[in-house]
């Protein structure tokens, strides 16, 4: 067996990257799929327009980021890629924040034509996101502080 055929790498490769970027090009398909959409204007709004430059964005960056943790990895930008990465999260909640006034701003205008599976996916997924970033988060915090408690053990035997 291949070394990265378990753990989804191939030639240091991690296929599983490309989940997010498939589910984006869905999303933002979907939103110009609805520009295209005769007979259904109430969907043409403005967080519309908005959500879909900033998904464009994000993608774009996280393409970027992908390119250059293979190129600058090896030189060592720590630095660059982190700041790109803060960039990235900032992006994401900005968008999610557009997603959901959006969907809000549908559903108050009773805009049944803007109704599509690939909407309700993306809400799916941007919840699923956040759930697992509360749950990287709460794990943090309980290692962070079961950290500090041994450390607080070593510390008292010392003495």
């Amino acid at each position: 067996m291949t070394k990265g055929a378990l753990t989804g790498e191939y030639m240091g490769f991690n296929v599983f990257s490309i989940i997010p970027l498939v589910v984006y090009g869905i999303f933002i398909k979907y939103l110009y799929d609805l520009e295209n959409k005769k007979n259904c204007n109430c969907a043409l709004t403005n967080n519309r327009k908005v959500l879909k430059n900033l998904l464009l964005i994000f993608v774009g960056l996280q393409v970027v980021l992908f390119l250059l943790t293979f190129i600058l990895e090896p030189l060592n930008f720590n630095a660059l890629l982190m700041v790109l990465s803060v960039v990235n999260m900032f992006l994401f909640i900005t968008f999610s924040v557009y997603f959901y006034n959006y969907e809000l701003e549908l559903k108050n205008n009773n805009c049944n034509c803007a109704n599509d599976n690939r909407k309700r996916f993306f809400r799916y997924y941007l919840l699923f996101t956040y759930g697992l970033v509360i749950i990287q988060l709460l794990f943090l915090s309980y290692y962070s502080v079961f950290i500090l408690k041994n450390k607080n053990r070593v510390s008292k035997r010392k003495l």
